[in-house]
């Protein structure tokens, strides 16, 4: 049915209190063969693991050093709350992971202008919205990103902008929306 709850009259409620994504997500794990303790577990580890080799890479390859992708990874290692993180059942491994997936994305945009990066940042912030709602800063600074450094004129700014924010915004709005009762 959907994401929620029977009460004990036997009623389906919608939870819209908390994102979505994650727990989606682990039972798309849970699927495959272990209990839900296990995919939180395989979760956080390929989380953590993506986490590392992506701004590792973001470093090494858009950065005026790239021996900062040694310090970032070692930040990352060594950071005790990204260890916490990773060890329990949270959104945050998941959401880290879409916010530096969002900002390699839209580095690539700006720098090659092909609109395929330009959707796929979108796509990251909608999926980072719903893995954790404070996500929805990334639309909002992505358009406005999209709006200040683009290299057009302040209209053609303006279109890309849109292009960035709408399709940001439907993982949202289908969220929200399947939930109205």
């Amino acid at each position: 049915i959907g994401i929620g709850y029977y009460a004990p009259n036997g009623i389906f409620y919608w939870i819209s209190l908390h994102p979505p994504f994650y727990s989606i997500m682990l039972g798309a794990v849970s699927l495959l063969g272990p209990d839900l303790i296990d995919a939180a577990r395989w979760l956080n580890i390929v989380f953590f693991a993506l986490i590392l080799g992506l701004a590792g890479w973001l470093f090494w390859r858009h950065s005026t050093s790239p021996g900062f992708s040694v310090l970032a990874g070692l930040l990352i290692v060594t950071f005790p709350q990204m260890l916490v993180m990773s060890t329990a059942a949270m959104s945050e491994p998941l959401f880290i992971f879409l916010c530096i997936l969002h900002g390699l994305l839209l580095i690539l945009y700006f720098r090659t202008g092909r609109m395929r990066y330009l959707l796929l940042a979108a796509l990251a912030a909608g999926l980072a919205s719903l893995a954790r709602y404070i996500g929805i800063s990334l639309i909002g600074t992505g358009a406005v990103s999209v709006f200040l450094f683009w290299r057009e004129k302040w209209f053609g700014r303006l279109k890309k902008s849109v292009l960035y924010f709408v399709p940001a915004c439907l993982p949202l709005a289908a969220w929200f929306g399947c939930n109205c009762d």
